[in-house]
């Protein structure tokens, strides 16, 4: 599934046991109406993101259900 919005915050969480970055995306368009979207462990393509940056751009993010949680496949900017 793909969303498209408004990145409204990205949150660093806490390094996998292998010491790789996670993260929490905001995405929204409309005061309560957010997607909470996190990257999955261990994946290589979150180094390739310019989190800082991401706050308050329009984003894409790619995502699908696992264990209950919204986990992002991909996130690019959207123009």
């Amino acid at each position: 599934m793909q969303t498209t919005g408004t990145c409204l915050q990205v949150l660093r969480e806490n390094n996998s046991r292998s010491g790789n970055p996670r993260y929490m995306i905001v995405v929204g368009d409309m005061p309560g109406t957010a997607d909470v979207f996190y990257t999955p462990v261990n994946a290589g393509w979150v180094y390739g993101v310019n989190w800082e940056n991401l706050a308050g751009k329009k984003v894409r993010v790619t995502h699908r259900l696992v264990r209950g949680r919204n986990t992002a496949e991909n996130i690019a900017e959207f123009v």
